[in-house]
């Protein structure tokens, strides 16, 4: 045990480089990716060993090295891409842009999600939740929602959470931004429900996480920090703001294991209003009588690193051959939309193909495999050692299209630049994160790419109604001439 610690330690002091360089770059996205792959990788992994979570005796110490040295070439490749293209995935542009975001728009994104779930909450009953249709076993954990609902549903996520990375942007870059009652109260009529209802398709936990990194990766890059920061005010604002995150971390962790409480899982799925009204109460009130086993602690659980190394060790062992991209063909296929596939879509799950080929099933009792799947496991899964080097060029175009979608003119105007703040977001966390999502991800922003500029073009035309009509010699219309000034 003491060997494998010293050289989780080893790796971990040789990828916190990497996170230097790439704040140099001036991506703050691409930063608090790597942070979160040290963070995920390095400290979950360790943190499991020293508690006693994982069990590696029976793994080599070649395959221990191994795995560390596949993780520590994907963060320094991604490094090196974010030096290479510092120009493409600098994103302050990107952040200057949200700033200007009318408060409008983020307000109408939170109470838009709320809206419609309340809508789908009339309809489908709890099952309107991913984590209440779960409890309800099998036959309710394959429901799906019309495919018109299931997209307008995902597309409202996406919109809300990327509200709030804008609104985290504005208070960190506007003093006092957080006093706006309406926006603030807004934005807790989408957090409390999407978190404590286990929404996040990240995590909660990974969520509020998520954003206290992004919050403080912004805080370096837009205000120079000075002996400023000891004056008893700042302080005070800040421990604030600390003491908030934990306390809604530490409310989480005391509320998520209620929904393995037999009564209340009951009540939610009953059919009964009344009953489901009892249930949604009793799981928001902490519980702290929680029967959890001496020997694996809840708030931990094995990681994306365990389970690259189960990969790796299957591979070494010669127990099973490389895929032959069997997973990527199924991602693909997956990321291809419902109204295009059919409603009789056959969904094939990286974690199933995992568990099922490696046989590398969860611990414990589960109605679904779940996984902690990453790329890096997924293309070594399917190509062996190539896989290792083309995990992090995959992440990198991801990053690259979506920044560039951001940073058009004519695409990033509100409420679109939410969108691809959101999808941004859900990359710079994605470790524990399957092809699936990355696919899935690009193909939202390249479908909404034309709606995008189609709103710019009726909102330009809108505006040459309004200030009269020009177009430049080169016949791109709509364009502003120098003397024309916009009212308000």
């Amino acid at each position: 045990m003491t060997l494998e610690i010293i050289i989780t330690c080893i790796s971990l002091l040789l990828c916190v480089p990497s996170i230097v360089i790439a704040y140099k770059t001036k991506s703050i996205l691409g930063t608090v990716h790597l942070i979160c792959v040290v963070i995920f990788i390095q400290l979950l992994h360790l943190l499991n060993l020293l508690s006693g979570v994982v069990d590696i005796e029976h793994f080599g110490i070649e395959i221990y090295i191994a795995s560390h040295v596949i993780w520590i070439i994907y963060s320094w490749l991604f490094c090196f891409g974010l030096v290479l293209g510092r120009k493409i995935f600098a994103d302050k542009k990107l952040f200057d842009i949200v700033v200007k975001t009318p408060d409008g728009w983020l307000i109408a994104a939170f109470l838009s999600w709320v809206g419609f779930k309340l809508y789908l909450t009339s309809i489908y009953g709890v099952n309107a939740f991913s984590t209440y249709r779960s409890l309800g076993g099998v036959e309710s954990l394959i429901f799906k929602f019309a495919w018109w609902e299931t997209g307008i549903d995902s597309y409202l996520a996406s919109f809300a959470v990327g509200a709030c990375v804008v609104y985290m942007v504005k208070a960190i870059s506007i003093p006092g931004y957080w006093k706006k009652l309406q926006v603030s109260l807004s934005l807790l009529a989408f957090t409390l429900p999407y978190i404590v209802a286990l929404e996040s398709n990240i995590g909660s936990r990974r969520f509020i996480l998520l954003m206290a990194i992004i919050g403080t990766v912004i805080l370096l890059t837009r205000r120079k920090i000075s002996l400023d920061i000891l004056r008893p005010k700042q302080l005070f604002n800040y421990s604030l703001l600390g003491f908030f995150v934990l306390f809604f971390s530490y409310y989480y962790q005391s509320v998520r294991s209620n929904y393995l409480d037999f009564e209340i899982a009951s009540r939610l799925t009953s059919g009964n209003m009344a009953e489901t009204v009892q249930g949604v109460v009793m799981t928001i009130i902490p519980k702290f009588d929680d029967n959890i086993s001496a020997e694996k602690p809840a708030t931990l659980r094995e990681g994306p690193f365990e389970l690259t190394q189960g990969v790796v060790n299957a591979l070494y062992n010669n127990e099973i051959g490389i895929l032959g991209g069997e997973i990527t063909a199924a991602s693909f296929a997956t990321a291809v939309p419902r109204v295009i596939a059919g409603e009789g879509k056959i969904v094939r799950k990286t974690d199933d193909i995992i568990a099922e080929r490696f046989t590398l099933w969860p611990s414990g009792e589960y109605l679904i495999v779940d996984l902690p799947t990453s790329l890096p496991t997924i293309f070594l899964a399917d190509f062996g050692l190539l896989g290792s080097l083309m995990a992090p060029l995959a992440m990198l175009l991801g990053f690259f299209i979506v920044n560039w979608i951001a940073k058009v003119e004519v695409l990033n105007a509100p409420p679109w630049n939410m969108l691809w703040m959101s999808i941004l977001f859900q990359f710079s966390v994605g470790v524990e994160f399957d092809l699936t999502g990355l696919l899935a991800n690009i193909r939202d922003a390249l479908i909404l790419c034309p709606l995008a500029y189609l709103t710019w073009v009726v909102g330009k035309y809108m505006v040459v109604q309004k200030h009269g009509t020009f177009a430049d010699a080169s016949g791109k219309f709509f364009r502003q001439p120098p003397t024309a000034r916009l009212s308000d």
